[in-house]
């Protein structure tokens, strides 16, 4: 059975991060004109959130499609 410490070794903490924060800031850019809604926040929050995990994930996925299904909403009201 593997041990937390060899996971905990294998997984790209900086590189990911550094993911995330980039995407957060030009979700941030991008979405400047936009009415500062929960809207904005949960989808901001889930696109970040998503690029901390493994692209092929299931968690990865479940933020994405929280991300994608709220922005549809928010664009088509």
């Amino acid at each position: 059975m593997p041990k937390i410490a060899e996971f905990v070794k294998g997984y790209p903490l900086k590189r990911r991060a550094l993911f995330a924060l980039t995407t957060c800031a030009a979700l941030c850019v991008v979405t400047m004109d936009w009415r500062l809604e929960a809207a904005k926040v949960i989808e901001i929050s889930a696109f970040t959130a998503a690029c901390l995990f493994d692209l092929k994930g299931k968690w990865s996925m479940f933020f994405w499609g929280i991300a994608v299904g709220d922005t549809l909403l928010y664009l088509l009201r």
